[in-house]
């Protein structure tokens, strides 16, 4: 448990660091120019741009490690560390007017989070996953898919939630991601000790692993339109919230990690749920804008 708790809050910083040098390699302005080919080109010469790639397929190892050792309703929360570490890095090009609006969103953020983590902890347990609960998980996800193509290609990209939307729709992805990610794990482990009763079919893991690929490359496209758009702790805070809130759920619901949980447990749920969402409407509110300092890392 002690290296699954580390590797998730080592994710949390590698994924603030990743996301911030990703941004600062992101303009408006670059939305506009040239053909959808021509852009992709650009980023892909960009080394600070391809940095944070780096930093964030490392940060991405090590929470399906995370997910691979304890259950997601534990790990995946403890990704709030980035919001605490995305505000930092911001706050030193900050601008001094939304200093306060910024610490208020993150600390909202945070305590919502954590007292999430703290209450879906006190009664998760783990359970491998069944067939009918993994088909349930890949008919949401591809929903989740399909939905967050066409808000994405729909007018709402021209409102000034685009950023917010694009945001949310990646991070409902990402939590999908990862929840599949724990059922390919464990069925992994199952085989690897040689325990092939009760196990998922071929055909289930393949579906699996297939929609996992799709929402994957969708949410990464949504989060670079994003960063387009919004600061990167805006974009950290709503990915970090909304992510495993998504997977706490479907882990809860689908794979029965919180089986028997009461009323009043959940109700503490939906309220730090609130409260960290409130905290991500915060933050969205705070525009992108190109500091001295973003514009000559990007250069």
């Amino acid at each position: 448990m002690i290296v699954a708790v580390c590797s998730a809050v080592a994710a949390g910083v590698l994924l603030a660091v990743g996301s911030n040098l990703q941004n600062a390699a992101l303009t408006p302005a670059e939305g506009r120019n040239g053909s959808p080919s021509s852009r992709v080109l650009a980023l892909m010469r960009n080394r600070v741009w391809l940095g944070g790639t780096f930093v964030l397929v490392a940060a991405i190892a090590l929470q399906l490690l995370s997910v691979s050792l304890a259950p997601i309703t534990i790990v995946q929360p403890l990704g709030v560390t980035a919001i605490v570490v995305a505000s930092i890095i911001r706050l030193r090009t900050a601008d001094p007017a939304s200093v306060r609006r910024r610490l208020a969103g993150t600390v909202l953020c945070v305590l919502g989070v954590t007292a999430f983590v703290v209450v879906a902890s006190r009664f998760s347990n783990d359970r491998p996953p069944d067939d009918d609960a993994s088909w349930q998980l890949v008919g949401s996800t591809t929903v989740l898919i399909l939905g967050a193509g066409a808000a994405a290609l729909s007018r709402a990209l021209r409102s000034r939630a685009a950023g917010l939307l694009l945001t949310l729709a990646a991070a409902a992805l990402f939590g999908c991601v990862v929840t599949l990610a724990r059922v390919l794990l464990t069925q992994a482990a199952l085989w690897a000790a040689g325990e092939m009763a009760g196990t998922l079919s071929p055909l289930t893991v393949g579906a699996c692993a297939g929609v996992l690929v799709v929402a994957g490359l969708v949410g990464t496209v949504l989060v670079q339109l994003a960063h387009r758009r919004l600061p990167s702790d805006s974009v950290v805070a709503g990915l970090t919230v909304v992510d495993p809130m998504v997977a706490v759920t479907l882990g809860a619901v689908l794979l029965g990690e919180m089986a028997g949980t009461p009323l009043w447990a959940l109700a503490a749920l939906i309220a730090a749920a609130v409260v960290a969402s409130c905290g991500v409407v915060l933050l969205s509110h705070l525009g992108k804008t190109r500091d001295p300092a973003s514009a000559a890392v990007a250069g």
